[in-house]
């Protein structure tokens, strides 16, 4: 057969064109017969090159370190990219409520605090000494200085603060024309402390009971002590107990207001008109020298109660 009745052949069989190599192939085995004028024109296969004599690549000695590898700085190693992930967003009504809650924390904890440092500051627990008083005599628009006008009587003032409540002592010495001192007496109404409330918030006193309460104390130490008014007729007593009252009465119109600087209180008395009136200067005691002042005075009025109490159980 010629060569397009093969390359027909080819096609049926194998469905596709054959290539330089297989029409080569199929002409030098004589599965066809190429026409003298086509011979000329067909493409020979390339022949495989001859082959050449394999050249030795030179080997490094054995003991011969190889060359060192330039490393890479880390540094300048590239780093995988990383997305941070996507933060959720929160909601208006969210991040208010979070702010008022945290504005409210933060409003309970100053107010917390101040309410601590002015409680605690207004704290006046103690033995405190009298050291200086004066008033104001309204008639004759003048002050005086207690302690310095009276030189034939010695003074002692003290109060004892203890939860809140308010006890005012005094006791006192006549001096005798020669120099030497009577026995000491005590004042009557230290029998009728507690005299204040302390509140230590606003920094005030408070009268520690009401009238009424105040009164039936009155009458019942009055009663009992007697004897100590022996020298007075009735109506004179009964003044005397009457102004007790009154005065009691008139402390719910008055302000006491005290302030407090390291171991010196001071207490001021404003009437009703907001005039101040009285001032008196302590100092706090310490606690040997409290225990002294208070064993003092309840021998004093051990002796006191020996010589006008008409009940010993008083």
């Amino acid at each position: 057969m010629n060569q397009e009745e093969w390359l027909d052949y080819f096609r049926t069989v194998y469905g596709r064109e054959p290539s330089a190599a297989e029409i080569q192939t199929a002409l030098q085995n004589g599965d066809f017969m190429q026409a003298a004028a086509d011979q000329d024109g067909v493409e020979t296969p390339p022949q495989p090159a001859a082959s050449q004599p394999e050249t030795a690549v030179p080997q490094q000695p054995v003991n011969q370190p190889a060359e060192p590898v330039p490393s890479q700085s880390v540094a300048a190693q590239p780093m995988p990219s990383v997305q941070p992930p996507a933060k959720k967003k929160l909601k208006a009504s969210t991040i208010i409520a979070i702010s008022v809650v945290s504005g409210l924390i933060l409003l309970f904890s100053i107010l917390g605090g101040y309410a601590a440092y002015r409680y605690y500051s207004g704290k006046i627990d103690g033995v405190w000494e009298l050291t200086y008083e004066r008033y104001y005599d309204e008639e004759e628009e003048k002050w005086h200085t207690v302690l310095e006008e009276e030189n034939n009587i010695e003074y002692h003032f003290f109060v004892s603060i203890e939860n809140s409540d308010f006890s005012q002592y005094g006791y006192y010495y006549n001096k005798w024309h020669d120099g030497d001192y009577a026995e000491a007496d005590i004042y009557l109404t230290n029998l009728f402390n507690p005299r204040y409330k302390v509140n230590p918030w606003e920094k005030t006193l408070l009268r520690a009971s009401n009238p009424e309460a105040y009164k039936k104390k009155v009458d019942e130490v009055m009663d009992n002590f007697s004897a100590y008014y022996s020298g007075f007729d009735e109506d004179t007593v009964e003044d005397l107990k009457k102004s007790y009252i009154d005065w009691y009465n008139d402390m719910g119109e008055y302000q006491y207001k005290y302030k407090k600087s390291g171991t010196t209180l001071t207490i001021e008395t404003y009437n009703e008109k907001g005039k101040l009136i009285d001032e008196m200067v302590f100092k706090r005691l310490s606690s040997n020298e409290a225990k002294k002042m208070v064993s003092d005075y309840e021998k004093i009025e051990e002796n006191f109660r020996k010589k006008y109490s008409q009940y010993n159980e008083y």
